[in-house]
């Protein structure tokens, strides 16, 4: 046997002289002592007993016959040939209330709204996918800008969809990507029956944070109307919180995660998230990979404090970029496959009346990660993030390594899901 490429090793965790591994290709975690630290280390391992015999079944070690770029490809391909799940995005509007100082959409914000013509052609390309596919789950999320502008088509396509696909004993849902401004707890009632299982808010911080981050266009703070809305309907539906931090903010997420609690909604959200903003193409930045240690300190107190979230080992290379089943679909029936480009005509891949595109089979045939192999944090980061690649090369194609990023952070990431493991335990 021979060790795997892929196993990481922290030392002196979780106590003195033993070792926390994991191996990113098979996710597995293992404690070993000093003793036993040595097959890892190893070029050939020769002994064939208890220990080498489970990281063998681990993935820790392997037989020397073994190309592991192949199970990596065989990975890779699973994921981006799998039809399990159909995963449609749709943009109602790309007209939006809110003036975000961070808004990735500048530019491509418009009064242009999803028609009823539009809509009827996307229930039919919906359709036609799902007899391609023949998925287990249909799942579609609205999103705009502000998608809740036009509720219309969210009404009439998840109604058709949902019946469509109970004929066809195919599993429904779909959810909502919302500002919270317009989320009214009628319509929650309203959207329920249509198979609303759902809905993700941004608030960035306690009120003075986020009415500076996420104003209306007219100035105007938008936190008390987005709190009053939630907590009208968060005993209706699943509501998911997400908190976009940078440099200047990550340290207040506490002061907000103490009014959370104090409102009584620590309880009742079904997850809270914490993520850097992403950055608008004209900055030619990636500086949020900066306060990724800070983010994991925050997630150690979010835990502690006892919200739900599921940041961890769960963070992998983008699925909506690399999987067929994953599409983004704007009010013009234009297909995208990554949420940052939206509305940007030179990443568009397709339309729902033509068809993609070359420039989706470039996407769907480039495998990126060929290039990076054998990094051992390649089976998480897949090649990198696109968008991270064209702000720092001007290439969607090209490579934005980040194994600096991973190699600071990844242990920390290890320790936190451990220590979830632990408890959970």
């Amino acid at each position: 046997m021979k060790p795997s490429k892929f196993n990481l090793i922290i030392p002196n965790f979780p106590n003195p002289k033993e070792y926390l591994c994991f191996n990113t290709l098979s996710r597995s975690m293992v404690i070993l002592d000093q003793e036993n630290i040595k097959f890892l280390k190893m070029e050939k391992i020769s002994e064939n007993n208890e220990i080498t015999v489970n990281l063998n079944k681990l993935g820790f070690l392997i037989d020397n016959y073994v190309d592991e770029k192949r199970i990596l490809k065989y990975q890779f391909d699973k994921l981006k040939y799998g039809n399990s799940v159909l995963n449609v995005t749709i943009l109602t509007t790309y007209d939006c209330n809110f003036s975000c100082v961070y808004c990735v959409e500048e530019g491509v914000k418009k009064r242009i709204y999803l028609d009823d013509k539009t809509t009827a052609k996307l229930i039919n390309w919906i359709k036609d996918k799902i007899k391609e596919k023949n998925p287990k789950l249909v799942n579609l999320t609205f999103y705009g800008g502000e998608p809740l502008l036009n509720t219309k088509p969210i009404k009439f396509i998840s109604k058709e969809i949902k019946q469509y696909a109970e004929k066809s004993r195919i599993k429904f849902r779909f959810g909502i990507i919302t500002n919270g401004s317009l989320l009214k707890s009628e319509l929650v009632d309203e959207l329920l029956p249509l198979g609303l299982k759902g809905i993700k808010i941004t608030i960035d911080g306690i009120k003075e944070i986020h009415d500076k981050k996420r104003p209306f266009k007219s100035g105007k703070g938008s936190f008390d109307i987005i709190m009053r809305n939630i907590i009208n309907s968060i005993e209706k539906v699943p509501i998911y919180l997400e908190t976009n931090v940078d440099k200047e903010t990550i340290d207040k997420i506490p002061l907000l995660l103490d009014y959370l609690e104090k409102i009584n909604l620590k309880d009742k959200l079904a997850e809270l998230e914490v993520k850097p903003i992403m950055e608008q193409i004209k900055t030619k930045s990636c500086q949020h990979f900066d306060i990724w240690p800070k983010i994991f300190n925050i997630l150690k107190e979010i835990r502690r404090k006892g919200f739900k979230t599921r940041q961890g080992l769960r963070m992998e290379f983008c699925k909506m970029i690399n999987s067929e089943s994953d599409v983004f679909i704007d009010p013009l029936g234009d297909i995208y496959k990554c949420p940052a480009v939206v509305g940007k005509k030179e990443f568009k891949v397709g339309n729902i009346y033509e068809g993609f595109n070359y420039e989706y089979i470039k996407i769907m045939t480039e495998d990126i990660w060929k290039k990076c192999y054998p990094c051992p944090y390649l089976p998480i980061c897949g090649g990198g993030c696109r968008y991270n690649a064209y702000l720092k090369t001007g290439n969607f194609f090209g490579i934005a390594c980040e194994k600096q990023y991973w190699k600071n952070i990844f242990p920390e990431i290890i320790k936190l899901e451990y220590e979830r493991l632990v408890k959970k335990a």
